[in-house]
């Protein structure tokens, strides 16, 4: 994806989009692009930038989270007996 998008484009940090799509796989970013010259096209242009990333990335849910489940644990902290 760097050599592709930094051939043609010169105003994309994908440094930034990389923080921002933890936990995506590859088709969830081949899906982002996708988004991203959607949106762009929509606009009438032939290129994508960086603004048209950060909006497709609000749309794309990271595939590899999808299955994760966080519990928060039911604890009392009254009845833990701290030994000093």
């Amino acid at each position: 994806m760097n050599e592709y998008v930094q051939n043609k484009y010169n105003d994309i940090n994908l440094n930034e989009i990389a923080g921002q799509t933890i936990g995506c796989t590859g088709a969830d970013l081949l899906q982002l692009l996708n988004k991203s010259l959607l949106l762009a096209a929509l606009e009438g242009r032939d290129y994508i930038s960086q603004k048209d990333l950060l909006k497709a990335k609000d749309n794309i849910k990271p595939s590899a989270l999808r299955e994760f489940y966080m519990e928060n644990p039911k604890i009392d902290l009254t009845k833990l007996k701290i030994r000093k």
